[in-house]
């Protein structure tokens, strides 16, 4: 089992669903753009995320992956269950963690200017983005630091 198989599994898990229910299809990679809330979210693009172990950290966009699934017993149950939950998308970022992890200052994180992200990338489903983030420079004059300012919510 693959990395985006555990993380298909946990986010069908999350809706109530059996993973193991449902076929998928091929993973498509987008490495262009995507539109998340009226936002174009590219590659090399800044962004929070709630982590796994719940605590939120920040990472940086390689690219999308989308995944299509339909139940196994379509045609079976078509009609008596929301069509939603018998056939739809799965959408992953993969992303590279920002090391060392940012620290959070009021509205905006104080991080590295010259950070060293994680080596591998991991797969971060896109319910668990949570912002945009735009880097600027650190207003106190610090030096080697720079602010990571919030400048869209991805899903409201």
């Amino acid at each position: 089992m693959n990395l985006f198989s555990v993380q298909i599994m946990a986010m069908q898990l999350r809706e109530g669903r059996s993973g193991e229910d449902y076929n998928y299809g091929r993973a498509f990679l987008i490495t262009g753009k995507i539109s998340i809330n009226g936002r174009a979210w590219r590659r090399m693009t800044v962004f929070d995320y709630i982590a796994p172990t719940g605590q939120l950290e920040v990472g940086k966009i390689r690219d999308f992956v989308v995944v299509d699934y339909v139940h196994k017993n379509y045609t079976d149950v078509r009609g008596r269950v929301k069509p939603k939950t018998l056939k739809g998308r799965i959408v992953f970022v993969r992303a590279r963690k920002y090391r060392p992890t940012p620290i959070r200052e009021s509205n905006m994180w104080l991080a590295p200017a010259q950070p060293k992200y994680q080596r591998g990338s991991q797969a971060i489903a896109i319910m668990d983005v949570c912002a945009y983030l735009h880097v600027a420079r650190e207003r106190n004059g610090r030096v080697g630091f720079k602010h990571l300012i919030k400048v869209a919510q991805a899903f409201v």
